[in-house]
């Protein structure tokens, strides 16, 4: 007998959000990544236009959620209590978790945005075209403008629109609050991966 592999990637379930009865869970029909397997539960959607059903290894884990108009695709992920919502768009790797939130028309292209950041309005946090070193957004940074490379937002730092912080170095600038530094790769520890 030939196994039938299923067309979709996954399926969204009758489990509902605890305070939003628009929201279902999502359940993995094939192998996703190493740790998403057929059968395993993942975060909440609002319809299938919410994440790609091709398997590119993006996946909403936890209690994560991607509503409205917003996608999740091309290995991007979220985790935790992340929220990606209104026509927002999170690809190519990039990982929104905590308490993360990612809305209105913003792109994450690359990088993290985690804790309690907000990347909102027209906002992209992208790669460096040049280092290919993408953004970290933490803390409870806002971003508005655009920020690209080896750029680390911590505290309460914010980007406003029309603005772009883009680091064509490898060494990592980093803006924390009031507090401007530019660090060598070697001073910085890497960020925690995201629980998953």
């Amino acid at each position: 007998m030939e196994e039938v592999t299923p067309s979709k990637k996954y399926e969204i379930t009758d489990i509902a959000h605890p305070k939003d009865p628009s929201l279902h869970r999502i359940r993995a029909l094939t192998r996703v990544s190493e740790t998403v397997g057929p059968g395993t539960l993942g975060g909440y959607v609002q319809s299938e236009e919410n994440l790609t059903q091709e398997n590119d290894g993006a996946w909403i884990y936890g209690d994560a959620i991607c509503c409205e108009n917003a996608i999740v695709t091309t290995g991007a992920f979220l985790t935790g209590q992340a929220r990606v919502s209104g026509s927002a768009l999170v690809s190519n790797e990039a990982e929104i978790g905590g308490q993360g939130r990612v809305r209105d028309r913003a792109v994450v292209s690359g990088g993290t945005v985690q804790e309690g950041a907000v990347v909102c309005g027209d906002a992209v946090i992208r790669k460096n075209q040049i280092t290919g070193a993408v953004p970290l957004v933490e803390g409870h940074a806002t971003v508005m403008g655009v920020v690209a490379g080896a750029v680390y937002l911590g505290a309460d730092a914010f980007i406003l629109p029309g603005n772009t912080v883009d680091n064509p170095t490898n060494s990592v600038l980093a803006i924390n609050g009031t507090h401007v530094r530019l660090y060598s790769i070697e001073q910085v520890k890497p960020p925690k991966a995201p629980e998953r």
